[in-house]
């Protein structure tokens, strides 16, 4: 018998209605999860070419969770270009590659804040 997942994404967004998602491809390692608020470095007008992790000179945020399946390299996910994050639902792990580089790259784009617990 087939076991039914009945859980949701993570949300990490503030106000998703004011936030520009965008579908892009996710890079990674073959089996491994790239969580939900790790900043991403990629080419916005390739956005067929992979997005991978970029804790220097990131152009976006991922969404959600992003699982690279077996045998692959990248995966569909998608990614925040503008919009308020809350810093609170990210794991402590995503937490800390919001640093201030991060937040400076992406100023005026994407804001992190910590609300509501």
């Amino acid at each position: 018998m087939a076991t039914i997942k009945y859980d949701s994404d993570k949300f990490i967004l503030i106000a998703p209605e004011n936030a520009t998602t965008l579908p892009c491809r996710i890079g990674g390692s073959a089996g491994a999860t790239i969580k939900a608020g790790t900043p991403l470095g990629g080419d916005l007008l390739a956005r067929n070419t992979a997005f991978t992790e970029n804790t220097q000179t990131p152009v976006a945020v991922l969404l959600h969770d992003v699982t690279i399946p077996a045998g692959e390299t990248a995966a569909n996910g998608t990614i925040i270009i503008e919009g308020t994050v809350d810093v609170l639902k990210l794991d402590s792990v995503t937490a800390a590659k919001i640093t201030s580089a991060v937040a400076t790259a992406l100023a005026g784009r994407i804001y992190f804040v910590k609300g509501a617990k």
